[in-house]
């Protein structure tokens, strides 16, 4: 299995022009491994290079968006548009103290079907696989019982101006 990590950097500092280099080797890096991870664990990806793009790009939007909240909030990196008042001024961490939730006061909402889904898939760190063949279904019903476990979770959490 071969990835071209010098295309992979390429592609990522054409398509995340503002961002760190260093980052752009990170998301390459971390692709690559994911990759080997997959290959080895799972099935091999059927085009590898194309399978690690996707991740990379991933795991660059991610990095890009925590730098961009926690830094400068009004800076969109990804598209590329900055906003010249804010690029010289100070930085800024957003307080999100009204937004976060304990997870288990979550869990302790849902009903008992889907806390238990979300208890062991996030909590335990248990992949969806392992939870479907330990409740003896199929993997796809496992996924779609951890879709409906999200979406009740969402309802309770959203407001009247959403």
């Amino acid at each position: 299995m071969h990835i071209n990590r010098g295309d992979l950097y390429r592609l990522l500092t054409r398509r995340f022009k503002f961002a760190d280099k260093e980052d752009a080797i990170d998301a390459v890096q971390s692709a690559v491994a994911a990759t080997w991870e997959v290959a080895i664990l799972r099935e091999p990806p059927r085009n590898p290079q194309a399978y690690s793009t996707v991740v990379a790009y991933r795991v660059m939007g991610r990095m890009i968006e925590q730098r961009r909240r926690f830094r400068r909030p009004r800076m969109d990196l990804r598209m590329g548009v900055v906003d010249p008042e804010f690029l010289e001024g100070p930085l800024l961490t957003m307080d999100e103290s009204e937004t976060a939730y304990d997870a288990h006061a979550v869990l302790e909402a849902l009903p008992a079907n889907h806390a238990d889904v979300l208890r062991r898939h996030y909590l335990e760190g248990k992949p969806l696989e392992e939870l479907a063949r330990t409740d003896g279904v199929t993997p796809e019903c496992m996924r779609k019982r951890h879709e409906r476990a999200i979406k009740c979770a969402r309802k309770l959490f959203v407001t009247s101006d959403e």
